[in-house]
């Protein structure tokens, strides 16, 4: 059925032209009725995929349990003893109220140390509230999406030149947004803002290369790093400084292209329908907490592992990602964990 206002207005809006008498429409019913069983029998594929995949993953959750009890565990008696320790070092402080130096730098180690335990132990908590052992063998299977386009992803480019992003998500733990391709993006702006030629007709191909290598590193801090190596008294001591630099330097440029999504949020989250990240701690620039809804479909499908570090590839595939208005992230995730509530054998498990 379709209504009054859409009947002879020379759009084909039936399948078989039944709407418009003088124009003339093809008939597509059965090729739309084709693509729409052709949909159907994928969906059912991924799906069957998707309940095999399930229950194959208990056997790794009931491990990953074992592991994060024996953790929790491992953790608390070690931040009670960092603690205890902690109050030990405070009493033997020859004046509390003013504790010197080395006295200052101990207490700040220590104190970070049991930070870190604290974290550690509430994540293993945190995780053991999963109550199945199939999703619980989803913890550490981290997927990474392969590049996209900000016109995808935000429905058009804001820059000069396109830029593209991969995203990463760790289910039930935090998602990660990450900028790929950056020197051949600082090498299209710098070709826009520069034009191919100078003025005196020379080309910028080289100096936009320069600029897309040293892209995110300060100058004056790599002048401040080369002089203080310069000036070590060993000489043997200097390239062994110079590479610890470069090291550094590259670990901030790596941080750069990072930005945390949000952190995995239990109470505003449904394990097998759709997920929630929220406050990562990085802000936009305008203030407003980042946050990131994943909307879990059900299924499975063979692909190559998203990075070289994993050994085997995830359980769970990013299909598409859309960010729907400032900072806020809508993201489709195609995981064995949204067929658990289609599998009576397994439902019991929540």
């Amino acid at each position: 059925m379709v209504s009054a206002g859409l009947v002879e207005d020379g759009i084909c809006d039936c399948c078989n032209g039944s709407d418009e008498e003088r124009a003339e429409c093809p008939d597509t019913c059965a090729a739309q009725a084709a693509a729409r069983e052709q949909a159907s029998r994928v969906q059912r594929e991924h799906r069957t995929r998707g309940l095999r995949k399930l229950a194959g993953l208990g056997q790794r959750g009931k491990q990953v349990r074992e592991s994060l009890a024996k953790e929790e565990v491992k953790q608390d008696r070690l931040l009670a003893q960092a603690v205890e320790q902690l109050n030990a070092m405070r009493a033997e402080f020859d004046h509390p109220d003013n504790p010197t130096q080395q006295q200052q730098r101990q207490w700040g180690q220590m104190k970070a140390q049991a930070q870190q335990m604290h974290r550690r132990g509430q994540r293993a908590k945190h995780l053991l509230a999963i109550p199945s052992d199939n999703l619980l063998g989803l913890v550490e299977d981290c997927t990474t999406s392969a590049p996209m386009s900000e016109k995808v992803i935000r429905g058009g480019a804001v820059t000069s030149a396109d830029k593209h992003y991969s995203f990463t998500l760790c289910p039930f733990e935090y998602g990660i947004q990450r900028w790929e391709l950056r020197s051949e993006w600082e090498f299209e702006t710098c070709i826009h803002e520069l034009g191919e030629t100078g003025p005196d007709g020379s080309s910028n191909e080289q100096n936009c290369s320069d600029r897309a290598a040293n892209a995110g590193v300060d100058p004056q801090e790599v002048a401040g790093y080369q002089q203080y190596c310069a000036n070590l008294e060993d000489p043997e001591m200097r390239p062994g400084c110079l590479k610890h630099f470069s090291h550094k330097q590259e670990q901030a440029r790596e941080h750069q292209l990072s930005t945390g999504l949000g952190i995995y949020d239990a109470a505003q989250s449904d394990l097998t329908k759709y997920w929630v990240f929220v406050d990562s701690g990085e802000p936009c620039s305008n203030g407003i907490r980042r946050q990131l809804n994943v909307t879990l479909v059900c299924g499975y499908t063979e692909h190559e592992p998203s990075n070289q570090t994993n050994a085997r590839p995830a359980a769970s595939r990013i299909t598409s990602v859309r960010e729907n208005g400032m900072c806020e992230y809508e993201m489709t995730l195609e995981t064995p964990a949204a067929c658990l509530r289609s599998s009576p054998e397994l439902k019991n498990d929540l």
